[in-house]
């Protein structure tokens, strides 16, 4: 009984270690820090100042704020607005703030036919940050897009890890299964 239970927690454990290494083995700031980093640079065109970046990455790591919410205030920021952005520019800086890209044509040019034709600069942002584009951005970087993921970013799974979840899966269902069979 004791070796049954025994090999079921190295199960577990190896099953773990598989499937979830960036959420058990990674730093927990490195790429909130990362990612609130690319928006200081392409939003504002600076580096971060230290208490600013702290203040951010504090805010990220403790969930009071997703993705989303660091997105709009960066855009919405006074430094931002005060540089009096063209549409043009606006879409521009979307695009490698939100997406890590330069703009697709068709894309770029059904964005800024919205805004010359009224739409809101906050419609854009909000469809930029419902994107899976923008969404998968946030992932790679360890954090929630928005509020509405409660669960927060799904774990990235590499094609080795891909691969070693099932090997790994019927490796220890045989080892349980012998001894199921072949009891101590």
């Amino acid at each position: 009984m004791i070796v049954k239970k025994a090999v079921i927690v190295c199960m577990v454990i190896c099953l773990a270690v598989v499937i979830l290494p960036g959420t058990v083995f990674a730093s927990p700031s490195g790429g909130v820090e990362a990612f609130v980093t690319r928006f200081y640079i392409h939003c504002l065109d600076r580096q971060p100042d230290a208490p600013g970046l702290a203040n951010w990455v504090d805010h990220l790591g403790a969930g009071r704020l997703s993705g989303a919410d660091v997105a709009r205030h960066f855009i919405f920021s006074d430094e931002f607005m005060a540089k009096n952005t063209t549409n043009a520019q606006f879409l521009q800086v979307m695009y490698a703030a939100f997406f890590n890209r330069p703009p697709d044509p068709q894309g770029y040019a059904g964005w800024l036919d919205q805004l010359e034709r009224g739409k809101s600069r906050d419609f854009v942002l909000s469809g930029f940050v419902h994107a899976p584009e923008f969404i998968d951005l946030c992932r790679t970087y360890g954090i929630r897009p928005d509020r509405t993921s409660p669960t927060g970013p799904a774990p990235a799974v590499s094609g080795m890890q891909k691969n070693l979840i099932p090997q790994a899966y019927n490796h220890l269902n045989s080892i349980r299964k012998q001894y199921t069979h072949n009891p101590l």
